[in-house]
């Protein structure tokens, strides 16, 4: 605590939340019984291998890679999504997703092509508009964003962490009377961690700021 790191475990693993998974089965089964009805594919059964196997059985493998203009989520009055860093996607997304051999957890690559700035980040809901894309404002700062501006996102595979070494900006931090559990707590709002960034985390109507370092 003196030096100011912290490690905490990140054993845990990481879901996609049930309204996205019921929206992709769904998605995905219909385009499944298209293609079947269309006498395009046989249907041996609906998904080989188990929704969390790895991916859907029978996908097309391939690579979700789009533009978006990026905002943050206080513009849909999603502000809670500033605890995390989670996106909000158009549904266009999700039906492209559903068609791909993909991973799950979903997870992204965030690129901000004119400053090659990068993160990562999951995905909360596929409710923007078109040519949206909805990030935490922290987010949009780490990565030099104007609102509206073009960012870059792309699925990706990351793996899985054991541990991570945490380093507040700021010294205040260290006069929470229990830092470690408020990390631990925030950190369950991330999908993933990039380092290098500064992830932003409330507590008791403050706002720390903390470096990733490893």
């Amino acid at each position: 605590l003196a030096q100011g790191f912290f490690r905490a475990q990140r054993g845990r693993s990481h879901v996609v939340s049930p309204d996205v998974v019921a929206e992709t089965c769904a998605a995905t089964s219909a385009a499944i019984a298209a293609a079947a009805a269309l006498g395009r594919l046989e249907v041996p059964g609906m998904f080989g291998g188990g929704f969390f196997g790895g991916g859907f059985g029978g996908g097309v493998p391939g690579r979700f890679d789009h533009p978006y203009q990026a905002y943050p989520v206080s513009f849909l009055g999603k502000e809670d999504l500033e605890k995390g860093n989670k996106m909000i996607l158009p549904q266009s997304a999700l039906d492209h997703l559903a068609r791909l051999n993909i991973s799950y957890p979903m997870l992204f690559e965030v690129n901000n092509e004119s400053t090659g700035r990068r993160t990562h980040a999951g995905v909360q809901e596929f409710i923007a508009e078109e040519g949206m894309c909805y990030l935490p404002y922290w987010m949009m700062c780490n990565l030099a964003l104007q609102e509206g501006q073009i960012v870059r996102i792309t699925n990706t595979t990351l793996p899985k962490g054991t541990f991570v070494k945490l380093q507040p900006v700021l010294s205040d931090f260290l006069d929470i009377s229990n830092p470690r559990a408020v990390l631990e707590n925030s950190l369950r709002n991330f999908a993933t961690l990039t380092v290098g960034d500064s992830i932003v985390i409330d507590y008791n109507d403050k706002r720390y700021e903390i470096e990733v370092v490893e």
